[in-house]
């Protein structure tokens, strides 16, 4: 097993990811023995079938689907087919993480598709080998956010169709630190500022860069508290253009 050395503060990181194949039913294991929120799991079913129990239920997960679970919570999985093969990534439990992670659990469940050969799972791979080869930790935390975001997108197709509005929040939270504009962000997205303005005040009660802001102002807070970085260098790792739009911040709250 390879386990990763710390990663920057705040930034999500793997803390552990492989392969695994099994034969026979005497694979399983129960997550509420495992120390609270020590880890977010995402494991992957590439052959065969597996299971999830949650308080809410008991779930397969066949092949091209995915589990998510927390070490530490009532839950417990195992192979219901005699020959089982997985891969998983077990990140860090940070706020970044844990909201996106959330997210996907409270919109879609604890089982979603990631289709083989498709872009999460690809993703997926493409994050393991990164962490096998002990690449830089903000590289990895950026890829864990592309996979995380290629998961929420397959469900969106998948379950919704396409969701600019929903799929902009995402990008919102999920990359508050990308210096981008709100005219920017809804170029990314692909609909217009103002069609993007309106209907996310009205779906979610406010306005797309308000919320943007408290995702910037809350990472910045948090750095103040635990790093030894400038204030400028905080501006910058926390999505704000300058020292003056932080401080800006700071005054609204």
């Amino acid at each position: 097993m390879n386990r990763d050395p710390e990663g920057a503060v705040g930034f999500p990181r793997i803390l552990l990811s492989q392969r695994e194949s099994y034969e026979g039913s005497g694979y399983w294991r129960d997550n509420s023995g495992d120390p609270p929120n020590s880890a977010l799991v995402i494991q992957h079913t590439e052959s065969g079938t597996a299971w999830l129990k949650t308080k809410n239920g008991s779930y397969e997960v066949p092949a091209g689907y995915a589990m998510l679970f927390v070490h530490g919570e009532d839950s417990s999985y195992g192979a219901r087919s005699s020959k089982y093969q997985l891969k998983f990534v077990s990140m860090a439990y940070t706020r970044s993480i844990c909201d996106l992670f959330n997210n996907v659990r409270r919109e879609f469940g604890s089982v979603v598709q990631m289709q083989n050969g498709g872009q999460a799972e690809c993703l997926m791979g493409s994050l393991m080998e990164a962490f096998m080869a002990r690449e830089d930790p903000l590289l990895q935390a950026e890829e864990i956010f592309r996979f995380l975001i290629a998961v929420y997108r397959e469900q969106l197709n998948r379950h919704q169709g396409d969701d600019p509005v929903a799929y902009g929040r995402f990008l919102l939270e999920s990359q508050y630190r990308s210096p981008r504009n709100m005219s920017e962000w809804a170029e990314v997205i692909g609909i217009t500022r103002e069609h993007f303005s309106r209907e996310f005040q009205r779906r979610y009660g406010e306005s797309p860069a308000v919320f943007l802001r408290r995702q910037r102002l809350h990472h910045a807070q948090v750095l103040m508290k635990t790093s030894p970085y400038s204030v400028e260098r905080i501006a910058s790792l926390s999505g704000f253009s300058n020292v003056q739009s932080l401080r800006r911040a700071l005054r609204q709250g």
